[in-house]
């Protein structure tokens, strides 16, 4: 399983930032789980999937993907020390989406 940091930059708020994702990718499988951060598309570089150095609030938002990467890479880890397979699934939650992305085993 592999991810990465996506600015969905299809997506603009009013204040002309647009929301930060992880994009996971298993096989042709791919699910998107948001940050819960935002950034002007401006101040987003996506080859190196971190924000620009002349970023307002920089070290905050790096901050927290930073976090949130570390969060899932933790969870990848626990179960591949387990021996078991990682996998995505959506489970019905009560979060505002409605929806919630969690790794389970198969």
């Amino acid at each position: 399983m592999t991810f990465k940091v996506i600015c969905r930059k299809n997506i603009v708020y009013r204040d002309s930032t647009s929301p930060l994702c992880l994009l996971f990718f298993q096989g042709k499988r791919k699910k998107s789980i948001g940050l819960g951060v935002s950034v002007a598309p401006a101040h987003w570089d996506t080859e190196a999937q971190k924000v620009t150095d002349d970023c307002p609030d920089r070290d905050n938002i790096q901050f927290q993907i930073t976090a949130k990467i570390k969060e899932y890479e933790k969870r990848i880890q626990r179960l591949e020390i387990m021996e078991l397979p990682v996998s995505l699934r959506i489970y019905s939650g009560k979060t505002a989406s409605g929806l919630t992305v969690q790794l389970a085993t198969i």
